[in-house]
């Protein structure tokens, strides 16, 4: 199976509605990974790199989070 690698950057702080609408306004999409026993984490995925990343890998992919 192919490795795929997506980079994200963690948002720190919580976001209002205008602060989402802001970040999408630059593109960029929020985004939460949750999983396993760990605590949920929220991220911020740039939108050229995930639509590159699944137009290359389709939409049932494992990616890996760098």
């Amino acid at each position: 199976m192919e490795q795929i690698t997506l980079t994200v950057d963690l948002r720190k702080q919580k976001m209002t509605k205008a602060g989402i609408k802001t970040l999408r306004q630059s593109r960029k999409i929020p985004a939460i990974i949750y999983g396993g026993k760990k605590s949920p984490l929220s991220v911020v995925v740039g939108e050229e790199d995930l639509l590159k990343t699944v137009r290359s890998s389709g939409a049932n992919a494992i990616l890996t989070l760098k």
